[in-house]
């Protein structure tokens, strides 16, 4: 059970002013609260804040201020910027006559009161146009998030047609350790295409290219013992991946591994143009928690015996 504090309780945004590392975890876990409680755990990466750091923005001007937050590529932590508006700024009849806080900061950045870093974008799904309190700020976020994305993933693959990276995360700091540690920049660029794929709402170009990541995965694994030769051909199959990893001598290989790889890509074969995006959503997560077992349980071995041998 979270605590609110008194913090996020608070309604006067000054309050907000100086928060310390502890204030922004607190307000992080609030938000990953409401998540928990509105999508199960393999769709919360719904949700922005559940993948990549953030900056939260509290805005204070002569009105009830607004708040926001925004993220730039390879943020290494979450933090929070506060920013005063001149009075010369907020009062006059532009400023006062914006009822979004969208125009409003168009303003600032034009009167220099405001000034983003390189590559920060807003998120869109967080702006609010009035600040009432942090808790209320971070609720009407997570909701903003669950309806866009609940209603895009009812839409039938084919429909998703524009790109809208604010819906879809999947943040590459988590596969930080494989891409480091698979040295391979086809399978590198094969893993980005999954990812463009994912997080623009591409998910038949995003399945499709986690069958070919799998099968190149396997290809290196069967590499590293020098068993390769055993696919048997320059254009295997799905099935000759599968009988490849039954025949070699090099490492244990049950009937209930080759059932799982073999049900990956059986998800692989069954994707759709015409299925929901939620369907093809849970297709690409099936198949990416796959690959990472497929890493752990015979790639990180087979990388050693390649190194001992």
């Amino acid at each position: 059970m979270i605590i609110i504090s008194y913090l996020l309780n608070s309604m006067d945004i000054k309050a907000y002013k100086n928060l310390n590392g502890s204030n922004i975890n607190e307000m992080h876990d609030y938000y990953a609260s409401k998540v928990n409680k509105s999508v199960d755990a393999n769709n919360d990466n719904l949700f922005i804040w559940m993948q990549e750091h953030i900056t939260i923005y509290f805005i204070a001007d002569s009105h009830s201020g607004f708040a926001f937050a925004t993220h730039t590529a390879n943020q290494s932590k979450d933090q929070s910027k506060f920013v005063e508006v001149p009075h010369e700024v907020s009062e006059t009849l532009a400023y006062e006559t914006s009822l979004y806080s969208r125009k409003k900061i168009n303003l600032l950045i034009q009167n220099s009161v405001l000034e983003f870093d390189h590559n920060e974008s807003i998120i869109e799904s967080s702006l609010t146009d009035n600040f009432i309190s942090g808790k209320s700020f971070i609720e009407e976020w997570v909701q903003t998030e669950y309806i866009r994305a609940d209603k895009t993933l009812k839409i039938p693959a084919k429909d998703l047609v524009t790109l809208d990276t604010a819906i879809i995360h999947q943040s590459k700091m988590r596969f930080k350790e494989l891409l480091s540690t698979v040295n391979d920049e086809q399978f590198k660029a094969e893993f980005e295409e999954f990812l463009f794929g994912y997080n623009n709402k591409r998910f038949f170009l995003a399945a499709s290219a986690m069958g070919s990541i799998i099968e190149h995965l396997i290809f290196i694994i069967l590499t590293n013992y020098n068993a390769q030769n055993l696919l048997g051909t320059r254009r295997p199959t799905a099935n000759k991946y599968l009988q490849a990893l039954e025949k070699q001598k090099y490492f244990k290989f049950t009937d209930r591994d080759s059932r799982f790889i073999d049900s990956i890509f059986q998800t692989r074969n069954s994707i759709s143009h015409y299925n929901s995006g939620g369907v093809l959503k849970a297709q690409c997560d099936l198949m990416l928690n796959g690959l990472e077992a497929i890493y752990r349980r015979f790639y990180l071995p087979s990388k050693a015996y390649q190194a001992n041998h």
